[in-house]
């Protein structure tokens, strides 16, 4: 979740590492779909290079990330909020 502020000539824009890196893996969820559907080697070329853009945009951010055509199922991490 973003957080901004009321005024947008404010400057305050925040997004949390988390929202930007499941907005990366949208979008590259969404292509990795074409990629499966179309198998021809223009599309791995062109599958390569949009790889390489989503980790370079990951990257600027300070955000590890693989591709969903590398990465296996990954746990979901759960956060233990029993009290006391």
């Amino acid at each position: 979740m973003a957080l901004s502020s009321q005024y947008s000539n404010s400057g305050l824009d925040v997004w949390f590492k988390d929202d930007i890196k499941n907005a990366l893996r949208a979008v590259d969820s969404a292509n990795a779909e074409v990629f499966k559907a179309i198998d021809t080697p223009e599309m791995q070329l062109f599958r390569q290079g949009y790889e390489a853009a989503i980790r370079a945009v990951a990257e600027a951010f300070g955000i590890g990330y693989k591709s969903s055509v590398h990465r296996h199922e990954e746990t979901p991490t759960i956060i233990d909020v029993t009290p006391y």
